[in-house]
């Protein structure tokens, strides 16, 4: 098989190589090396199911007719499918192009249909009935001959082309099946149209179906099941039988939807959710959060985020997950029990990863950009829970999330689907093999997702969602998407900042720092209080600062309310200060220090006068912080120089901009070949040959462990050392003596001579 698979790809433009391997999904590091590494992958059998499994229904049944033929020892045309199809040979030879170009099947020179895997059938009519004869011993088949009043005489094979020539002519089974009582006449019809056999005890003299397995009309092979051969299904169906065929999917009932109002319901969900993972991610930093036993967040934890942060519990438990899958948020495990006696280890929490505050100080785009593209290809589901965990192995989310939204995508352009259950009914058009329960189950779980990222809105596929189901980036399609994002905001004097649509990553991080969330949806409102201007003030900002950026975000301008707000809190901010020596309330102020010692509201606090500007306090610098604020003071808190302590989060919001998120970690994205690169490449190389016979070491030198050489060679991608500098490559192959390499950094294959490649 791997050789016809060869043989055929060297027949290939660079064009046609390249649609190959976008459909058959060849993309990812590492590369194949020439066209025989490729034959050897597409003829793997997880290769070959995985294409198949991905065939929509008509697909699926143009390659049931051809397996069709084949089990009948007949050459395969378009003709000849179309035949078995009921269909007309152009929408047939539409379909078998698509599959061509996927390379399932193509037309050879003598226009036969070349099918170079073993398939199902569907639906599966039963095996021919020369492999069922051709197993059973001589005694056996003259017994069957007898009863069929077929000549029994000669070697086995005369026995066995007599018995076939029988089967196959259709009238002869048909009356042989009408001398049978009326019961098991029932029971071959409803085995050769369900194609599933029939339970069948041999070992009972009256079993149900002993007259039809005594004649050859059901066999049973040992187990509690009898089969038919194909030949008899065929009859007992009538010479004008078709194979079920559905070249159009279902139609939906569908109702308008402007696009421009579908792209700006995308832009508003998709914003909203990169908003709440920033939100957790900085939450999550600041306060980590206790694990389960299981290492799950508990069910209260992301009831209380929801709550906390004003979004859907869906939406937080979506969240979570795409932050873990970032590593934006990660578990960490407690340190072991010092000392020698056994103790109870901590559990686990969940703390901001190594990558979070990059990724938020990515631009807005690239950070939504993320969250689809890992959503797009994870294996895993958020939403559904336990219920939805079960299917995964019956069920792979990423092949049900891809189908979903593939028949979203079936739906007419500038029209929306009104009925989900039909949409649900339609993705078995797109995924015949999938298990309906499978779908009617996780079909919406997956929707609300989709909506969720805005690759589904109103019962359509968006623009991301169309470059998801392309293959293509996505970053140029979202960046343009949230261009449309807001960056101002209508300020009231009733001290609130209304946003109409989706806010600007810049401007609704601003507004969390100044002012207080109160709602969130198709309009975002923030409101201003003396807490909120304070905390800014406490983070290190001040007032001339907060006003002109407040000016640059506003509409129409700041209001006196506002102003007059920032400006009070700035003279009142810092007229009190904590100093932790205990601790001490410090204050040039003697008059103001006298009322703070007296006030009975601070009486907790134990406060004594120890200088004229001196306070002392019982408890801690920050519970006495919090206790001045509760009693209506602005102090702030120096550390042991005497310097102002900002109030900063754990994530720096002014992480280094040249860093550039995308490139903190192994994203697959960074492996993902250009495809006409790729092909263009086989293409060039495909006559020559890989060196099989090389020395590791003469060749790797610079790798001292063999591990690390055999990761290398396998196409890991690795950071190695050559030419003076530091490159990311992979799919590195060895090639006349040679080492052929991707560099990720340069974008091109390069041949690296022997010695000179050093692991960093």
């Amino acid at each position: 098989m791997s050789e016809l698979i060869h043989h055929r790809l060297t027949t290939l433009d660079v064009a046609q190589l390249a649609d190959v391997l976008t459909r058959r999904g060849i993309l990812m590091a590492p590369w194949p090396s020439d066209l025989v590494d490729l034959s050897a992958r597409l003829s793997e059998p997880e290769s070959i199911a995985d294409a198949f499994l991905r065939q929509p229904a008509p697909h699926v049944s143009v390659i049931s007719a051809v397996v069709l033929d084949r089990r009948l020892g007949r050459a395969s045309s378009v003709e000849s499918v179309a035949a078995w199809l009921g269909a007309g040979t152009d929408t047939v030879r539409s379909i078998v192009d698509e599959l061509t170009a996927a390379l399932i099947l193509w037309i050879d020179e003598d226009d036969r249909v070349v099918l170079p895997a073993t398939y199902p059938m569907r639906p599966n009519l039963g095996e021919p009935v020369g492999v069922m004869l051709g197993r059973q011993s001589l005694a056996r088949l003259r017994t069957i001959a007898a009863t069929l009043s077929v000549r029994g005489d000669g070697f086995k094979q005369d026995v066995v082309d007599r018995l076939i020539a029988f089967y196959e002519d259709g009238a002869a089974v048909r009356d042989l099946v009408a001398t049978a009582t009326s019961a098991e006449q029932q029971l071959l019809g409803e085995c050769a149209r369900s194609g599933a056999g029939t339970a069948y005890q041999g070992y009972m003299t009256n079993a149900a179906g002993r007259w039809s397995v005594d004649r050859g009309l059901l066999w049973w092979v040992g187990d509690d099941r009898a089969w038919m051969p194909l030949e008899v299904t065929l009859a007992l169906l009538g010479d004008g039988y078709t194979l079920p065929f559905a070249p159009e999917p279902p139609r939906l009932e569908t109702r308008p939807i402007p696009t421009d109002q579908l792209e700006a319901e995308s832009a508003t969900k998709l914003l909203r959710f990169a908003e709440c993972v920033a939100r957790i991610v900085k939450s999550v930093a600041g306060a980590p959060i206790t694990l389960l036993k299981s290492g799950e967040i508990g069910v209260r934890t992301v009831k209380q985020f929801a709550k906390d942060l004003g979004f859907h519990t869906d939406e937080v438990v979506m969240a979570f997950h795409l932050a873990e899958a970032l590593y934006l948020l990660v578990a960490v495990e407690p340190p072991p029990p010092a000392g020698r006696r056994k103790k109870v280890q901590g559990p686990a929490t969940l703390e901001a990863g190594d990558v979070a505050s990059m990724w938020l100080a990515a631009d807005t785009a690239v950070r939504a950009s993320s969250l689809l593209t890992e959503w797009w290809t994870s294996p895993s589901m958020a939403l559904g829970g336990s219920d939805a965990r079960e299917r995964v192995e019956y069920a792979p989310p990423q092949r049900v999330r891809h189908t979903v939204v593939q028949t979203y995508g079936g739906v007419p352009e500038g029209a929306g689907a009104v009925n989900h259950g039909q949409v649900s009914d339609a993705v078995t058009w797109y995924a015949p093999f999938m298990h309906p329960g499978d779908i009617e189950l996780l079909s919406p779980f997956i929707r609300t997702e989709a909506e969720m990222l805005g690759a589904l809105a109103f019962g359509a596929v968006t623009s991301v969602g169309r470059a998801l189901l392309l293959g293509s980036d996505v970053n140029p399609v979202v960046a343009e998407l949230v261009s449309g994002a807001h960056a101002k905001a209508v300020i009231g004097a009733d001290l609130t900042a209304v946003v109409f649509g989706p806010p600007e990553s810049g401007l609704s991080q601003f507004l969390d720092d100044v002012a207080s969330r109160e709602s969130t949806g198709s309009a975002t409102t923030w409101r201003f209080g003396k807490g909120s201007v304070r905390a800014a003030f406490d983070r290190g900002a001040n007032a001339d600062d907060l006003l002109a950026d407040l000016r640059r975000y506003s509409e129409s301008g700041v209001p006196q309310a506002l102003e007059y707000l920032i400006r009070d809190v700035a003279r009142t901010h810092g007229g009190v200060s904590v100093r932790e020596v205990g601790s001490v309330i410090v204050s040039d102020d003697e008059p103001l220090l006298r009322e703070v010692a007296a006030n009975r509201r601070l009486s907790k606090l134990g406060l004594v006068v120890l200088a004229p500007t001196v306070v002392g306090s019982a408890v801690s610098a920050a519970r006495t912080l919090e206790a001045l604020r509760e009693a209506g003071y602005a102090p702030v808190e120096r550390d042991g120089s005497g310097e102002i302590k900002l109030d900063r989060s754990a994530l720096a919001s002014d992480a280094p901009g040249e860093i550039d998120y995308r490139d903190a970690r192994f994203d697959d994205a960074t492996f993902t070949a250009d495809p006409m690169v790729l092909a263009a490449h086989l293409v060039d190389v495909h006559e020559l040959s890989a060196d099989s016979s090389h020395d590791d070491a003469r060749l790797l030198g610079g790798f001292p462990m063999m591990r690390d050489r055999y990761q290398f060679l396998a196409g890991t991608p690795t950071v190695v050392e050559y030419d003076g500098d530091v490159h990311l490559v992979h799919s590195a192959c060895v090639r006349d003596g040679a080492i052929q390499l991707w560099n990720v950094d340069r974008g091109r294959y390069e041949v690296v001579e022997p010695g000179v490649i050093t692991p960093v």
